[in-house]
This record gives C-alpha cells, sequence and structure tokens, in this order.
C-alpha cells in the first residue's frame, strides 16, 4: 500500500483474526472472565453476558476487516480536482512547514503539538491515494473522500496565492454543486476533522452541518460540536487515532520482546492538573495510596523540544500503568501514547461516552489494552470511592498487566501506528466508515441495522459550555 514504510516484522494480520480482532489465548489472559470491581466497566463487551455483543463492539455479526462484502463490494472515490486536491492542500502544508517527506524526526521538530498530534491526513491520503478499493468513477463508489481539510488548508494558505477563506468558499461551492454530494446530503461524504478547536468559513461550516461523515478524534470536543452540531448529533463521526511522536512511533519497535519497566514509575502521569472537566486534581489526593507514581503536573509545551519528547516518552515506555483522566475532553493524545509504548493507559472518562469514543471499536477490543474506570467526580462522590480505586489498581494481577502490556503494542502497530503502518490506520477508517453507512441505511451490506439519532450522547458536552 503506497505511501507508507513496511510493516514492523511479524505484525501483518498475525494478531487480528477475521473475526475482528479477538485471538482467544490473549482474550482470555487480558480480559478475565468476571468482571472488575467498580468503578472500572468494559467497552467492548457484552457486560451483562446477555446474547451476541451490540454494535459498535467488537464481533458484532462476527464482523471483520476480511470480510468479502467489504474487501470485494466497498469502494471509495476520492476527489482529486480543484479545489478539492488532496494533493494540493499536503503540498501547500508541507511547503509552509518546510517538512521533510516521511523523516517523522523532522516533523516533531517543526511541527508544533497542538499540529502534530492532528494531521494524520499526511499518511492517510497518499495510501487512499493508491488503494485497491479506491475507483476512479463516482457512480461506483459508497464514499467519497473529500480532498480538503480545514487544518492543512488554513496551516498551508495562503496556497497557489489563495488565501484559507477564499479557497473553503469555493470548496463548499464545489459541494453544493455535486450530484454526488446532493445524493445523500453528504452523508457519505469523508471530511477530516481532526482538531479540538478548528473552525472553517462559514459557507464551508453550512454545508458539512447538513450531514457529512466527520474523521476526528473525539465524539464530545465540545469546540467541534458547537460548529458541526448535526454530525456530532447523529453520530455520523469516525473515531481516529491521534498522531503520535516519532520517539513513541518507532520505526524499529521489537514486538517479541517484552518492554523494560521501572518498578519505582509503575504509575505515570503528565499534564495539566486543572482542566475543563474531569477533576484531574483527584490525582494529588490519590497519589499516597499508590505505590511508585510518577505524576508531572506540567503539560510539554507546544513547541516541545526533541530533548523534552525524548525523554517523556522514556518515562511512557518505563511505566507500567499510564493515568488518562478526562480534561477538556473524554480522551486525549497520551492514551495513544501509553498503547505504543506498552504502558497500559487507565481511561478515567465517563461510562456513558466511552464505548462509542474509541477509535476502530469494530476490530480493536480495547478493553484487552486498556482499563476504563468512571470519571473522578463520580468516584470522589461516593465513600471510600477514591481508596476502592487506588486499592484494585494495586492489586492488579502481574500477568494479566504483561498481557495487556504486549497486546497494546501489537494492536498499535497494527491498527494506529501512522509512522510505520499507515495503511493499517487506513483500512481501519474505511471499514468502520463501511459499517456506519450500513447502520444509517446510506448503503446496502450484510450489517445493515437502524441507527436512531439520538443513539449517541452527543450533547453533553456543547450544552455545558452554553449553560
Amino acid at each position: 500500500g503506497g505511501g507508507g514504510k513496511k510493516q514492523p516484522a511479524g505484525t501483518k494480520g498475525k494478531y487480528l483474526s477475521p473475526g475482528g480482532g479477538r485471538v482467544a489465548e490473549a482474550w482470555d489472559t487480558c480480559v478475565p472472565d468476571t468482571p472488575d470491581p467498580w468503578p472500572f466497566y468494559r467497552v467492548s463487551d457484552d457486560e451483562q453476558g446477555k446474547g451476541a455483543p451490540q454494535w459498535p463492539q467488537v464481533g458484532w455479526k462476527n464482523l471483520g476487516i476480511d470480510d468479502p462484502a467489504f474487501r470485494s463490494n466497498f469502494s471509495f472515490y476520492m476527489y482529486d480536482e480543484d479545489p478539492l486536491d488532496t494533493a494540493k492542500a499536503e503540498e501547500c502544508f508541507y511547503q509552509a512547514h518546510k517538512l521533510k517527506r516521511g523523516d517523522f524526526n523532522d516533523w516533531d521538530d517543526k511541527l508544533s503539538l497542538v499540529l502534530r498530534l492532528y494531521v494524520p491526513e499526511l499518511r492517510i491520503w497518499p495510501v487512499l491515494r493508491e488503494h485497491p478499493m479506491r475507483t476512479l468513477d463516482p457512480e461506483k463508489a459508497q464514499l467519497f473522500i473529500v480532498g480538503y481539510s480545514p487544518l492543512l488548508g488554513q496551516n498551508g494558505a495562503p496556497c497557489g496565492g489563495e488565501g484559507a477563506d477564499a479557497w473553503e468558499i469555493r470548496v463548499a461551492e464545489t459541494l453544493e454543486k455535486s450530484k454526488y454530494w446532493a445524493r445523500n446530503k453528504g452523508a457519505d461524504h469523508l471530511v477530516f476533522w481532526m482538531k479540538y478547536n478548528q473552525i472553517a468559513q462559514a459557507s464551508l461550516l453550512k454545508v458539512l452541518n447538513t450531514g457529512a461523515l466527520i474523521a476526528s478524534t473525539d465524539r464530545y470536543f465540545w469546540n467541534i460540536y458547537r460548529h458541526l452540531p448535526k454530525p456530532f448529533a447523529r453520530g455520523t463521526v469516525i473515531i481516529m487515532p491521534y498522531l503520535d511522536s516519532s520517539y513513541i512511533d518507532l520505526e524499529d519497535a521489537d514486538l517479541s520482546k517484552p518492554l523494560a519497566k521501572n518498578a519505582s514509575s509503575r504509575y505515570f502521569f503528565r499534564g495539566m492538573m486543572k482542566r475543563r472537566f474531569g477533576k484531574r486534581g483527584t490525582l494529588v489526593e490519590m497519589e499516597p495510596m499508590l505505590t511508585g507514581t510518577t505524576f508531572v503536573d506540567k503539560r510539554i509545551p507546544y513547541q516541545a523540544t526533541p530533548g523534552l519528547l525524548r525523554e517523556n516518552a522514556k518515562e511512557i515506555f518505563q511505566s507500567e500503568m499510564c493515568l488518562c483522566p478526562q480534561g477538556d475532553a473524554p480522551t486525549s493524545g497520551r492514551v495513544f501514547e501509553a498503547v505504543a509504548a506498552g504502558c497500559v493507559p487507565v481511561v478515567i472518562s465517563p461510562k456513558n461516552l466511552m464505548p462509542t469514543n474509541m477509535p476502530f471499536p469494530s476490530l480493536i477490543r480495547w478493553d484487552e489494552i486498556a482499563l476504563f474506570s468512571e470519571n473522578f467526580d463520580i468516584i470522589v462522590g461516593k465513600e471510600g470511592g477514591l481508596k476502592g480505586f487506588a486499592k484494585s489498581l494495586e492489586n492488579l494481577p502481574a500477568d494479566r498487566l504483561k498481557c495487556m502490556q504486549k497486546r497494546s503494542r501489537e494492536v498499535y502497530y497494527e491498527r494506529m501506528s501512522y509512522f510505520n503502518n499507515p495503511l493499517g490506520v487506513t483500512e481501519g477508517m474505511l471499514f468502520e466508515s463501511w459499517v456506519l453507512l450500513q447502520k444509517r441505511h446510506v448503503i446496502e451490506g450484510p450489517y445493515r441495522e437502524a441507527l436512531p439519532h439520538n443513539e449517541l450522547p452527543g450533547e453533553r458536552y456543547g450544552k455545558r459550555v452554553k449553560g
């Protein structure tokens, strides 16, 4: 598949079975039969044990990436003419930031953190151009990739002498005139909108808000939600992994060797203790209840030096568990850094949000590689809640942690590594798009099922802010 380096040795298809990623032994060891004590919950498993899993969980109707219905009957069309020319947006971004293609240390040096985390288009678009499921005939396509992204456009402008606003006005006009956009009011058109505070020119927002499919990093970014309320309320969002630094997404990762962990750093957190949601400051109260903590109340600066990124990566690789409490949004880039580094993420975020807020839920059994717990507001509100939570973390069996650490790195290089396996990430995105389009009755397929518009509790964040 074009645009990417070869996969790390031994990862191709070895870990993810056609049934959606469940390798029986791994699941049985990493995820015990009995549920974990409160405040933990599971996101990839039917907790009640009643019947088959519900979408978006792995194994729903034995879904799998090698399903012939997906591989042979699904195709996408990529708009590649101006103003929807992916290569143009990409080229202008590369030039504006003087980036070297494929030199990911160079990206870490030159892109601020708040840009680098959110530019998967640079890795995914080249793969899509070469992908065997791409069709050059729009009449045959079930999915359309819109080749303009506000983040690349605005950060690469002026492009060919044109400012971002003028470019976005032309994008909006082109989409509105397109008969393919009109056919389903844009419901089969995928637009990258990764960044939490991304805004676009008013006419483009208006067009996309009629119902586009949005690729983003979190379903509950109140800021995006405010500008594109309809897609977010309807749940027409494909959740993508954040793009990690080259010090985390390693070119020469050897997945066969267990990582050396440092007992004095069993628990790791680096970031700001004060955020909009999630009571992160509770970590300070919790610290004396845990053995071996490295909690740093300081975020990595946006213009991070390579030395600092390297140091941060080293700490994550050495730690057993990485605490990922809710902040401005339920997830953050630290969840994906942790998965890559075999540091089990402990995602401390509301139970009603998380099952639909992790990337590629039809393909990744998130409970194999991460622990999920209610957020601190709820834990602290229960008598003895914090002590009980700390005790449960302390009592996690070593063999289970080891299993999760190994499994998380395997899954990362199979489905979330933009630098080393952009094909794996791209196919995860295509697969979830295929499933969602069936659920919304936009296309026919073996997994078609009605999705009510209000299935996702998407309005919470938007309302909280406005209120």
